[in-house]
């Protein structure tokens, strides 16, 4: 025999990483199992077998690829106890069916025995304190392992992959499981845990796609990141008196799951932690728990309610998101937000009270909740965030308590079923199509605060028939109150209100102007009325019925104070070339045959007021382009009803 000298480098080990939802990234690596008397020894071969002679025991080092059948693995060789088996001893051995470990083994190497494709049981020694990482992983047949009492650890992926494997009983003498240890083990339908188990490690059981139930020790303090994801056979889960915090991902895709109970002593639930849980209907949260992760319970589509109790004051986005199930829930009275998509397409909520200690409701907070139909916003929000209750169709009644003060673009946008909306006085910004296509909406009190009214807020507001606009008002924007069919009164009650310099403002169904505007004698209300063709009367006038098909109520009737005869010549609508009173693709037409004209050198045929209509661009020429700009116009806005103004089209262009 030849003499070796060997030195023991430790590498370090692989760290768990990956998306919740998405397979195990890459294969475990794994550090080495050196013995800590690793010292000068002798190489031998026994049959099959390479050992190593040390002072006063014999490691397993080697078996030969070609080994096959039952194998029994000597207690002692050269009158020195068998004690350890090495790093990838027997590893790749594919014939071996089973392998007998003798009663004098301590311990068993990283990757010892893995790729044994064809090894259907073993029994661990109770002597052995340590099983490596990897040990037995991918033992596709291996259906039975026997641990026993006096192990004390086992590595990372110790069994990964045994898809055979049905039970496992951890001794309570286990201290300690490395991450994977158990994952992929998809036969595994029964497992008892340790008793001296302080935590699961990352993804243990990941996978594990027939296990029913589970149990965790009484004194676990600690469930790690996708523990049990993807154990889509798992009913019942009992968490044991001492757990603390549940990591991200851990019951994602348990989709047999139909209920938890989740501790009073968890103080902390992590991301994404029971995504994807499509069975479970009920998750009690006791009064303790602080902190839920984003996208919690994400897609737990059979979800009917929830209670967030008042410990809870940290929550993250798509908390709920396609919980489609879900008819209540309520807030715990410490969060101080609704964050993104929190409710997001929650079709069954049905109403929502949210707590004095929001300030903010966040983007898409609600989006899609149809059936919501009552919402309270109590005092202490200031401000709703784009689409946060968009497509809330059967919402009706809303109530906004004074103190909010900005209502972001898209809001309330296709909240068909809202007749009637009070804007708290504090309310001092209302965003571009807040409340658009809102068909419903009859009634609209604007606060006296506000300072503007953006482009479409109220576009497609089909059944509003009067407005108030307040004397705080400085500005109307483009579209702002555009195919409001019904639209018959519009008062104006600052002189000196700026209004978008075309006839889209109140225009009814395609640029139909029926509205009145009441307003001031020398305003700017009465000069945007006359300069396309809106009636006007003062305010305080009384108002009268909106009788557009009565003809002896002409839609456009001529205010009798109004200078300008039949005679004087008219500003038309941008882009209404034609002078038909609209927009619409024949004048594209006009203006792409009057353009041919222009290139022939023909002389054009146009008034004044038709070619400013015609040059939409403002480049005082006629071009191609312009045909394009009206085309593109009438197609947005009448054909796909999608509110779009000149500036959308052209933004480098100023408006005129």
């Amino acid at each position: 025999m030849k003499k070796e000298k060997i030195a023991a480098f430790l590498a370090a080990a692989a760290v768990f990483t990956g998306t919740c939802c998405s397979a195990h990234p890459h294969p475990f690596s794994v550090a080495p199992v050196i013995s800590a008397s690793a010292a000068d020894y002798e190489n031998g071969t026994l049959g099959s077998l390479t050992y190593q002679k040390h002072a006063d025991h014999i490691v397993i080092a080697k078996c030969a690829q070609d080994a096959s059948g039952i194998l029994q693995i000597p207690a002692s060789i050269a009158d020195l106890p068998v004690t350890e088996i090495a790093d990838q001893a027997f590893r790749d051995c594919a014939l071996l069916v089973n392998i007998k470990l003798p009663d004098s083994l301590v311990s068993i190497g990283n990757d010892a025995f893995s790729g044994c494709a064809q090894l259907t049981t073993i029994t661990v020694p109770e002597q052995v304190k340590h099983i490596g990482a990897g040990a037995f992983a991918e033992c596709g047949l291996l259906a039975s392992i026997r641990l026993q009492d006096g192990l004390l650890t086992l590595g990372e992926g110790a069994f990964r992959n045994d898809r055979s494997l049905a039970r496992i009983v951890l001794p309570d003498t286990v201290t300690s499981l490395g991450n994977e240890c158990f994952s992929g083990c998809s036969n595994l339908s029964s497992v008892t845990l340790s008793s001296s188990l302080a935590g699961i490690p990352v993804g243990a059981f990941d996978a594990c796609t027939s296990l029913v139930r589970i149990t965790l020790p009484e004194k676990t303090r600690e469930l790690s990141p996708y523990a049990f994801r993807n154990c889509t056979a798992l009913q019942s889960v009992s968490m044991g008196g001492s757990l603390q915090s549940i990591g991200s991902c851990a019951f994602s895709g348990c989709t047999s799951l139909s209920s938890a109970d989740i501790p009073a002593t968890v103080r902390e639930i992590g991301n994404e932690a029971f995504r994807d849980c499509a069975g479970l209907v009920r998750c009690t949260l006791h009064d303790g728990i602080q902190s839920i992760g984003q996208g919690c319970f994400r897609d737990c589509t059979s979800l009917q309610s929830i209670t967030l109790p008042d410990s809870v004051a940290k929550i993250d986005s798509n908390l709920f998101r396609g919980c489609t199930a879900l008819e209540s829930a309520v807030l715990s009275a410490n969060i101080t937000s609704i964050p993104a998509y929190f409710f997001y397409e929650c079709k069954n909520l049905r109403e929502i009270v949210i707590p004095e200690n929001v300030r903010t409701i966040e983007t898409y907070a609600f989006f899609g909740c149809d059936a919501m139909k009552k919402l309270t916003v109590s005092k202490g929000c200031t401000e709703i965030k784009s689409s946060a209750f968009q497509k809330c169709s059967a919402l009706q009644d809303v109530s906004l308590a004074f103190g909010l003060k900005n209502i972001s673009n898209d809001a309330f946008r296709e909240c068909t079923g809202l007749k009637k909306i009070v804007l708290p006085d504090s309310v001092v910004s209302i965003g571009a199509t807040a409340f658009a296509s809102c068909a419903a909406l009859e009634s609209v009190t604007l606060p006296d605060a506000l300072t503007a009214i953006q482009d479409s807020t109220f576009y497609g507001c089909t059944a509003l028939r009067e407005i108030s606009i307040p004397k705080n008002v400085t500005a109307i924007a483009e579209n702002a109150f555009s195919y409001c069919e019904e639209l018959h009164a519009v008062t104006i009650l600052n002189p000196d209100c700026e209004i978008a310099s075309d006839g889209d403002v109140f225009a009814n169904k395609y640029n139909i102007h029926n509205a009145t505007i009441y307003g001031y004698a020398d305003s700017t209300a009465k000069t945007y009325a006359d300069a396309f063709g809106y009636a006007f009367a003062l305010v305080g006038t009384e108002k009268k019925p909106d009788t557009p098909d009565d003809p002896q109520n002409p839609q456009n009737p001529q205010n009798p104070d109004d200078p300008q005869t039949p005679d004087q010549p008219k500003q038309l609508l941008r882009g209404d070339a034609n002078r038909n009173g609209e927009v619409d693709g024949g004048d594209a037409q006009f203006v792409l045959s009057a353009f041919a004209d222009v290139v022939s050198g023909n002389e054009l045929d146009l008034t004044s007021e038709q070619f400013s209509a015609a040059d939409v661009d403002g480049d005082h020429m006629l071009t191609a382009m312009d045909a394009q700009y009206i085309l593109s116009y009438y197609l947005q806005n009448v054909v796909m009803n999608v509110p779009t103004t000149w500036n959308d089209l052209l933004p480098a262009v100023k408006e005129t």
